[in-house]
């Protein structure tokens, strides 16, 4: 399982707990960004917090409880940020009707839900920075999320090349 959370610097407090989410499964994405891959009727992804225990039954569901929504007060919102999810399986349990429309997330929900409340606590969301501060962001040079998690993805594995003393969770939240 391949899980990424990137901040973009592109956007400004304007698109404040904005979201792109792209899942795929085996490396291979849906026509609707994998969001389809990662809904269930059933409430399996699951994590407990200094809160209690919670239950929700998407990804998208369980990235806003971490600040990525737009209902939320702007101080409590997170930096817009994109959310990559992989999962690698030998045999995919699709299910659906028209094909592969999802998959079976009952072996893989539990452990997603846990790695997105741990690594969303890394992303910086608004609160204390107050309305004041002045936000650029390019207007001139429009670019994708999957541009912008291209180019994340490459300099993080600079980095990781140039300092392998690195432990591999501190690959995957440092930033």
């Amino acid at each position: 399982m391949e899980i990424v959370i990137a901040p973009r610097k592109d956007l400004g407090v304007d698109n404040a707990g904005k979201v792109t989410f792209i899942g795929s499964v085996n490396d291979t994405p849906a026509i609707d960004g994998g969001e389809r891959y990662f809904q269930s009727d059933l409430y399996v992804y699951k994590w407990t917090d200094r809160r209690g225990e919670h239950c929700k039954s998407t990804v998208k569901e369980v990235l806003a409880e971490f600040g990525f929504n737009t209902y939320w007060g702007t101080s409590r919102r997170r930096v817009p940020s994109v959310v990559l999810i992989n999962v690698r399986t030998n045999v995919p349990d699709w299910l659906g009707a028209a094909g592969k429309t999802h998959i079976n997330q009952v072996p893989y929900a539990e452990t997603i839900a846990k790695t997105i409340c741990t690594m969303s606590h890394k992303i910086p969301s608004y609160h204390g920075q107050g309305y004041a501060m002045v936000y650029e962001s390019s207007c001139s040079a429009q670019r994708s999320a999957e541009d912008y998690l291209d180019d994340f993805l490459i300099e993080r594995r600079k980095e990781i090349d140039a300092d392998p003393s690195l432990k591999i969770t501190d690959r995957l939240t440092q930033r």
